[in-house]
């Protein structure tokens, strides 16, 4: 069985970020600029959780509308060379066929597609070796789990994870894999009876 790799959507996959303030500005609803947005819940700075919440399910019940990161195709066929690729977003249920169809479209290659509104719970499997995701919370729960975790820089996770850990662009993590050596000099070596559990990433498996 191939070790896993977790990879989050909206702002990982795709800029959920700027298609969601352009829809709050057709609609009335005040958010703060990007570069404000600190912190997972910065949205809610000026308008409750509650006129802000139907904007994503708005966005995600239209996904197909949307076109995934340049580099989103090929990152996917990178991962899924030596992993078990779990798609993970944070969406209601009901709006996973719209997902699935995206991703399908988009020839986002992958093995499975989860939504919950708890990826904790995906970071106690053993087999989990790579999380992506842009929330701070997120990469650093999936550490704490002695996972890599990786991210794209964002305004909201720069204050609660090392910039280490973060990068610009998806061919940038890819680049970052490659240069440590963890898919080519563990991965390629990985044996099916022996699953690989990482203690964390590049410095902490090559100490």
């Amino acid at each position: 069985m191939k070790p896993i790799a977790i990879v989050d959507v909206d702002e990982t996959l795709w800029g959920f970020n700027t298609t969601l303030h352009a829809l709050a500005r057709d609609k009335g609803i005040k958010l703060p600029p990007t570069n404000e947005c600190d912190h997972w819940d910065s949205l809610y700075r000026y308008e409750p959780r509650e006129k802000v919440m139907p904007l994503f399910n708005e966005i995600h019940s239209t996904q197909c509308s949307y076109r995934p990161f340049p580099d989103a195709e090929k990152f996917l066929k990178f991962m899924k060379e030596r992993h078990y690729v779990i798609i993970a977003s944070h969406r209601d249920n009901h709006l996973k066929p719209e997902l699935v169809e995206w991703l399908k479209t988009n020839n986002l290659v992958h093995d499975e597609v989860i939504v919950t509104r708890n990826k904790e719970v995906l970071f106690k499997n053993p087999r989990v070796d790579f999380v992506i995701d842009d929330k701070g919370e997120t990469i650093l729960a999936a550490q704490n789990h002695g996972k890599c975790a990786l991210g794209l820089k964002r305004p909201w996770n720069r204050k609660i994870v090392e910039n280490e850990f973060l990068f610009d662009s998806l061919t940038d993590i890819e680049k970052h894999i490659r240069t440590v050596g963890i898919i080519n000099q563990v991965m390629w070596d990985y044996e099916p009876e022996m699953p690989h559990v990482p203690e964390g990433c590049a410095e902490n498996l090559y100490d």
